[in-house]
């Protein structure tokens, strides 16, 4: 273990090997030459406290550490876990549940006629390969909002959307953002009951 000791002159503290003790060196900072003192071995101490678990106190010559920058370190992590968990949540789409009337069926919110729906409203198909179909005429995802733009009149301002089962979410919502975004608020989703 090294000697430490602060030199006469300038205060410096000097850590030099022990085998150097007794000898006469320079200062590194001053240059006045300062002799090493001999090693100190200090008793050992007896201590009422269990040293296993870390609770005996040590005195440092360079102080104490200092946790601020640690500190610091945290609150920035802190920050950006928060930012970035709202930036993580998913967002879902909302659709009207069936409810169970108690009588053995289940009913809808609303029951609406469909035929009456398809002839007031604009009706995009979204097939099993994710392929958008509006009033009968295939378009790409790129047409689709020129295509709801141009098909939009005062008497069919609604979308009725009709998804197969194999379609993924993600069609249907590029629908609903192709509609929200040229103003259509009145946007239905079609479902078919299964067959018993």
């Amino acid at each position: 273990m090294p000697i430490r000791y602060r030199c006469g002159g300038c205060n410096q503290l000097i850590s030099i090997a022990t085998r150097m003790a007794g000898k006469v060196v320079s200062c590194p900072k001053c240059e006045q030459a300062t002799q090493v003192p001999e090693p100190e071995v200090a008793p050992p101490q007896e201590s009422d406290q269990d040293e296993s678990f870390g609770s005996a106190k040590r005195h440092c010559e360079f102080g104490e550490l200092d946790l601020t920058p640690m500190v610091d370190v945290v609150m920035l992590l802190l920050i950006f876990f928060i930012i970035t968990a709202n930036m993580i949540a998913q967002k879902t789409l909302q659709t009207p549940q069936k409810k169970n009337d108690g009588k053995g069926g289940a009913s809808a919110a609303v029951e609406l006629d469909v035929d009456d729906l398809e002839d007031a409203s604009i009706v995009v198909q979204v097939n099993e390969r994710n392929a958008y179909i509006v009033d009968d005429a295939p378009v790409t995802a790129a047409q689709l909002i020129a295509k709801l733009r141009e098909r939009r009149t005062r008497d069919r301002s609604d979308v009725l959307i009709d998804a197969h089962p194999d379609a993924t979410h993600d069609a249907v919502v590029q629908v609903i953002d192709a509609a929200n975004e040229i103003g259509i608020q009145k946007i239905r989703l079609k479902s078919k009951e299964e067959a018993d």
